[in-house]
């Protein structure tokens, strides 16, 4: 799972790894199930559809923590501002001219 995250950079796209890679293992109805619920529940977080997957073991849950603390810093990033050649050194007068 946690691979699949790192190849995905998501949780959805980590999800759509995992139910073709376990088509034929029980686990798939759960993953599912999950997918189902982030693209058709009224709330969609991550937290409930990783929580589908869950055996209650204690890698699966420090695997859960680790992806959802990743998703948390992702939505905590500053946007990226636009490049400006220049900017604060007094060549951007220069470059109007």
């Amino acid at each position: 799972m946690e691979r699949a995250y790192e190849v995905t950079g998501d949780v959805r796209g980590m999800l759509g790894i995992l139910e073709h890679d376990f088509e034929q293992e029980s686990i798939h109805k759960y993953i599912v199930e999950a997918l189902k619920y982030l693209n058709e529940s009224r709330y969609r977080d991550y937290e409930t559809a990783l929580e589908l997957l869950s055996d209650e073991s204690w890698e699966y849950m420090e695997t859960y923590r680790l992806i959802l603390e990743k998703e948390e810093r992702k939505s905590r990033r500053l946007e990226m501002k636009p490049n400006v050649p220049n900017f604060g050194t007094g060549k951007e007068e220069d470059e109007k001219e």
